[in-house]
């Protein structure tokens, strides 16, 4: 699995689409969390995904 920092002020799209949401983690098209993070909670989700 590999990870991106994205700065959504670079896209006006982004900012459209996750401007009162951030910070958002995703995988692929689904936002896994955002807005408040619970590390172990994102911790297990993201294994789920990596198997």
């Amino acid at each position: 699995m590999e990870i991106h920092k994205v700065d959504i002020y670079g896209s006006d799209e982004l900012i459209e689409k996750y401007g009162l949401m951030i910070p958002v983690i995703a995988a692929g098209d689904e936002e896994i969390q955002y807005g408040q993070i619970h590390k172990e909670s994102l911790r297990k989700r993201l294994l789920t995904i990596n198997k």
